[in-house]
């Protein structure tokens, strides 16, 4: 959002993800090997709520949002790339593809 609009400072990073159709479930389990799920039991948080709340060690929390297809998926293949320096760079998704 800070790219687009007005930046204000937040504790937490938010990001969509898109997992395979019917792998769902084995991909947040590999996700949260590596990142400590904040929830107990957040597999199943995550598979009912859409949103898998992770620490990320050394960074602090993330919400990752599980992706929708269609209009989610498109706007993923719509991102863009965004040079944060020192040969960092993340993908955004467009100004319009966040309005909506």
């Amino acid at each position: 959002m800070q790219r687009w609009g007005e930046p204000r400072l937040t504790i937490d990073v938010d990001l969509a993800i898109l997992l395979p159709p019917g792998g769902e479930e084995r991909a947040l389990r590999e996700i949260v090997a590596v990142f400590p799920p904040r929830l107990k039991d957040s597999v199943s948080f995550a598979l009912e709520h859409r949103v898998l709340p992770v620490e990320v060690t050394g960074a602090g929390p993330a919400d990752l949002s599980l992706a929708l297809p269609d209009f989610e998926e498109e706007a993923i293949s719509r991102a863009v790339d965004y040079d944060l320096g020192q040969e960092r760079v993340v993908r955004l998704c467009t100004a319009e593809d966040r309005v909506v």
